[in-house]
């Protein structure tokens, strides 16, 4: 039994990792042009730009 609680927490924290980190996080989203780039997605001081149709931030 504690074996598969382990399992179920270890997979749990994967999956977190896995699915919800790039969604939070928002560099590498889609984009096609520099206005698909969220404003929000980058630190004070940095601009969100499309390259290679990815958000990244730059100077």
């Amino acid at each position: 039994m504690e074996r598969f609680i382990n399992f179920v927490y270890v997979m749990f924290i994967f999956l977190s990792l896995l699915f919800f980190t790039p969604i939070v996080n928002g560099i590498g989203k889609k984009c096609e042009t520099d206005a698909d780039c969220p404003n929000g997605l980058c630190a004070r001081g940095l601009r969100p730009k499309c390259y290679i149709s990815r958000c990244i931030c730059v100077e």
